[in-house]
């Protein structure tokens, strides 16, 4: 999945709500990002994805995210060899979930590098977690930002110079991925 958005609100009763991907093994959401609502009442919802077990980076959430148990605003729960890198979130997240992710597993290959989400939506990057290398209610690999200092983190998750300044103002100031701009 590559270059995708969602804007409309999702509803789910069971398993694996989310704004883009309800489960990812083995694939790769790349340079997307969801607005959109996601009320998740079963287990992992996410902004992004609901259970990913493949790779998730260059996105991001603005969307609210409610998930009954290990949601996230980027994806509910992290697999064996997910990996979520250069992302960032700023919907709200309903209680006892993560900013980033809600749930990681005791499994090997599990990563999270350079993700950002807003401190006012969540009390932790990372809610839960079985995988000795990330704490549960922490901020591994996580880092909670202010509202003001959300846009400064350009130059920071631009891998592959794919994100942009939001100089149109679609996206409250932080940053955007490039291709939203032919669209403007």
């Amino acid at each position: 999945v590559k270059n995708c958005y969602n804007g409309g609100n999702i509803t789910g009763t069971t398993q694996f709500t989310a704004g883009l991907v309800g489960y990812s093994s083995d694939g790769t959401i790349k340079n997307s990002y969801n607005y959109g609502v996601v009320n998740g009442s079963g287990r992992e919802s996410g902004g992004i994805c609901g259970g990913n077990a493949g790779t998730i980076t260059d996105t991001y959430n603005i969307g609210n995210v409610t998930s009954s148990e290990a949601g996230g605003g980027i994806s509910g729960q992290l697999y064996k060899n997910g990996k979520i890198n250069n992302s960032y979130n700023s919907g709200i997240i309903s209680l006892n979930c993560g900013g980033i992710i809600g749930t990681i597993g005791n499994q090997p290959g599990e990563e999270l590098f350079n993700n950002f989400y807003l401190n006012t939506t969540s009390k932790y990057g990372i809610y839960m977690s079985y995988n000795s290398d990330y704490e549960s209610k922490s901020d591994n690999e996580t880092t909670p930002l202010t509202i003001n200092e959300m846009p400064s983190i350009l130059s920071v998750v631009n891998n592959d110079n794919t994100f942009t300044e939001d100089t149109l103002n679609i996206n409250n100031g932080n940053p955007i991925l490039k291709w939203e701009l032919q669209y403007k």
